[in-house]
């Protein structure tokens, strides 16, 4: 749904808009894993400040996975100025 009303902006500011649904859907395609991979692993840490630790890592790298794969999509509808 965020990724619709995300597109309703850019589509009057860019060409090729519609390619944004899809590299959201990719972008956490890939990011998901890493935060359901991480908080698997948070659930088997002995003490809670080891899960705290594995859980923020994990969003960091969740983060910078769909950041990463957003940004890439987002330069390269910059170019496509209408």
């Amino acid at each position: 749904m965020l990724s619709f009303a995300q597109w309703l902006v850019l589509r009057g500011k860019v060409k090729r808009a519609g390619l944004w649904i899809p590299a959201n859907m990719m972008a956490w395609a890939f990011g998901m894993p890493v935060i359901f991979q991480t908080m698997d692993l948070a659930f088997k840490m002995a003490a809670i400040w080891q899960s705290v630790l594995v859980v923020a890592g994990g969003l960091l790298v969740a983060g910078a996975v769909v950041g990463a794969i957003h940004g890439w999509f987002l330069v390269m509808l910059a170019g496509n100025k209408q």
